[in-house]
This record gives structure tokens, sequence and C-alpha cells, in this order.
């Protein structure tokens, strides 16, 4: 090798020494301000360009969503390079614990404190514009005067009853619209507290902390439930089945998947726009319980008592369908019991007959997806890697299933809800002005978020073994 070759790589290799003596040496109290730093960025890049909040033209036309997605895409894969390049994880929950936590809680805080503005300056007309947000209220208000749902004179068959009937109460006691805000304050703080506790019953403290944190600065979950949107109860009720169904792969404690089976039932009615994907997600939670214990999943009574509450739960609301909306066929019995929400049935159908486009909306959107994802797991990736490597462990497998599911249905639905809007909107009417990048963010994002969740706990039960060992 000649002389220049040599220094070459002996500077090199000198350099690459001294930046690891560095990160040794400092990274335990610089990581957890480094990313409290790229998460808030982030939320505030987010809130800057969203400008005029009470402005249309800038409400449809804005470049929030796509700028977050190149930045956590940026971030994510410059993470993953350097992880590479320096072999060598971040591993978060190694670094200083106490700092760890205090870079947290200011993170939650700041998280708080941007919902709080973000809900109590919402109009009315925000509420329209997000549509979804004004069912919600319009439903709270019918279920008080009818003991009903009913908006514009028609019964409602595409909105869940668990959201409204959380806002009803508010509606009786205060007007409607400061009633909203408080109970989407209430509804988004509870979410962060149920996120929290749940988390430190398993792992501690301060991954209560770390997992609250991402949760409460995501934007678009910050900005859909400042708009009077399910996304807290969905929160709730995805945090607590976790929970529960962990607890219950417990042998002393198996009676707690009764408990998942309700609560798995009420978050579906918290949104029921996943349609027939729910299908989906059943199955693939049979198939792995089914890999571990054969055919005692089919002759255990918990598990047999937990389907027949799920069940229960969806039938209840079902058979209100079916009283309002069947129109005495076959086909038309079929398609009310099986799509609880018109809107989704329209939208599956019209797709449905449109297949090469969904499938080419669908590819398109799986690498959006896989960059946005970069952004926030890039943090975890030590942990992450050793999830994989045990994927065949019973928790390990569950988490990784609760992981990939929503993020599968979330890109179907998303891709289906694409097709179809497109189709019979203008692009400005169904904001895909900017880009697809941005229809793609908004709407994936509200499905994808409560994986922070299971991709979080997944890291602490990686460090958990590591401890125990």
């Amino acid at each position: 090798m000649p002389t220049s070759q040599k220094l070459t790589t002996s500077w090199l290799y000198n350099l690459k020494e001294k930046i690891n003596g560095g990160l040794n040496k400092y990274w335990p109290f610089l990581a957890p301000v480094m990313l409290v730093i790229y998460l808030l960025f982030g939320l505030v890049i987010y809130m800057v360009l969203q400008n005029d909040l009470n402005n249309f033209d800038w409400f449809m036309r804005n470049d929030a969503a796509v700028s977050i997605f190149v930045l956590y895409s940026v971030v994510g894969v410059v993470g993953f390079g350097l992880l590479l390049l320096f072999r060598r994880g971040t591993n978060l929950l190694g670094t200083s614990q106490k700092m760890l936590a205090a870079c947290f809680v200011i993170l939650i805080l700041a998280g708080v404190c941007i919902f709080t503005f973000l809900t109590f300056t919402s109009t009315q007309t925000n509420y329209t514009w997000m549509h979804d947000g004004l069912i919600f209220q319009q439903m709270g208000q019918s279920f008080l005067a009818n003991h009903e749902f009913i908006v514009d004179g028609a019964y409602v068959h595409h909105y869940g009853p668990i959201f409204p009937l959380y806002l009803a109460p508010f509606y009786a006691v205060l007007p409607v619209h400061l009633g909203t805000q408080v109970a989407d304050e209430v509804a988004f703080l509870l979410a962060a507290f149920v996120v929290f506790i749940f988390t430190q019953k398993m792992y501690g403290t301060t991954p209560a902390l770390t997992t609250t944190g991402l949760i409460a600065t995501f934007p678009i979950y910050l900005f859909a439930a400042s708009r009077n949107y399910a996304e807290p109860f969905v929160l709730i009720m995805f945090t607590i089945t976790l929970y529960l169904i962990l607890e219950s792969l417990k042998p002393e404690r198996e009676k707690r998947v009764i408990l998942a089976g309700l609560t798995a039932g009420i978050g579906f009615l918290a949104k029921s726009s996943f349609g027939l994907f729910f299908v989906i997600a059943v199955g693939a939670a049979f198939l792995w319980r089914f890999y571990y214990v054969r055919w005692r999943a089919l002759r255990n009574k918990n598990y047999i008592l937990a389907v027949v509450i799920f069940l229960a739960v969806l039938l209840a609301w079902t058979a209100r369908d079916v009283y309002h909306f069947w129109t005495g066929s076959l086909q038309s019995l079929l398609t009310t019991v099986s799509e609880p929400s018109d809107y989704m049935s329209s939208a599956t159908n019209y797709t449905f007959s449109h297949l090469s486009y969904f499938f080419v909306v669908t590819l398109i959107f799986a690498m959006f997806a896989f960059f946005y994802l970069l952004g926030y797991s890039w943090f975890f990736a030590d942990y992450l890697k050793g999830a994989i490597r045990r994927f065949r462990e019973e928790r390990i497998s569950f988490l990784l299933l609760a992981v990939v599911l929503p993020l599968v249905i979330g890109l179907l639905i998303t891709a289906v809800y694409f097709v179809y809007e497109d189709s019979i909107m203008p692009a400005y009417a169904c904001y895909l002005a900017p880009a697809e990048v941005r229809y793609f963010f908004l709407s994936f994002g509200r499905y994808s978020f409560i994986v922070f969740v299971p991709l979080s706990w997944l890291a602490y039960e990686l460090a958990k073994k590591r401890q125990t060992k």
C-alpha cells in the first residue's frame, strides 16, 4: 500500500476512534437531548408550516405534513446509516436514566401545551373542514336529544358510537363548542395517562415517560385529536388491550384475555372505518395464538369467552344497523352486517373494481411508510434487531404482531380511501393538491401512530431480558 494511502487510512481510523471515544463518554447525556430536540423540531415545523389554521386555502394547500415526512425520512436514513458506520446502536435505554426522564418530561409538557393551544383555538369551522369532528359533535348532540345518532335527518351509518357517547355528557353541561374543546382536552390527557400507567406497570417510570413522550408529540395525532377525532379513544383501548393480552400469557392471569375481548370490541367501535379489514386482525390474532397452544385455542373457555364478548359488543351495534339500514335482501343484510361504515363499503366496492390502480397506490404508499417509520425506529434499532432474532418468543411475537397489523391495515385503508376519493372529489376538495405524500401522511399517520406503544414495548422487553441475564 502506498505511503499516502497508509496515512489516509491511519487518519480515518484515528478519527473514528476519537469519535467513538467521545460518544462513549458523552453519549449517555447527549442521546436523550438529541432525540427530544429532534421530536420537538418536527412538531414545531408542523405547527409553523400549518400557517393560519382558520384560512381554508392554507389548510388545504400547506406543506406541513410533507415537510415533517421529509424530516423523518432524512433523519431515519442518516440515523440508520450512522448505526451501520459505527456498528453500534443508540442504546437509548442504557443512557442516563435521570437525563432520559427529564428530557421526556419536558417533551410531554411541550406536547400537552401545543395540543391545548390547538384545541382551544379551534373553531366550529375547523371541525367542518375535517368533517369527522363535526359529525362526532352532531352525533353527541343527537344522542342527548333523540337517544339515537341522527345527522341531517338520517340515521348515521359510518361512525362508531363510542366517541359520541363520550361527548354527550359534556354537551349536557356546557355549550357545544366549549364542551367539544373540554372533552377533547380530557380525552387527550386521559390517553396519555393510560399509556403512561400501563407502560409503567410493566417496565418502569422512565420507559413510561419515553413512550408517552413519543405519543404525545406525534404531530398528526395531535392535530386530528384537537379537531374532535376519536384517536385518543383508539389509543386508550389499544394500549389496555395490549396490556391485558400480555398479562394473560402468564398462566395465573389467563382470565385477563376476557377483558381484552371487551376492550378490543370497544376500540373497534371507537373507529369503525376499518370495514372488512378487521378480519385481517382477527385472523392474524387467531393464527398467532394457535401457533403456541394449538387446538387448545378453540377449547379454552377464557379464549372462547373473550371472542364471545368481542362479538357481542360488535353485534350490539350491528343489530342497530340492521334495524335501520337492512332493505330486506340477502345482499343488503350481508353488506350491513359486514360493513359498519357505509362510506367504507362504497370505497371498498369502488377500489375492488380498480385493483390495478389500488395495487400501484399501495406499493407507492408502502414505500412512503418505510421511510416514515425509519424516522421513529432508528433510536430503537439495536433492540428491534434483537426482537427480530427472538421473534418466536411468545411476548416478542405478540408485540411484533401488534406493530405490523396496524401498519398493514392502515396502509390498505389509506390506499382504498385514496383511490375512491380521487374519483369522487376534485384534488383541492380532498386535499390532494400538494402531493400524494400529504394525503398519505395525514391518513396513514392517524392509523399508524398507535404502533409507537408496542414498538417501544418491544425495546423495553429486550432491555429487561438483557438485565435479567
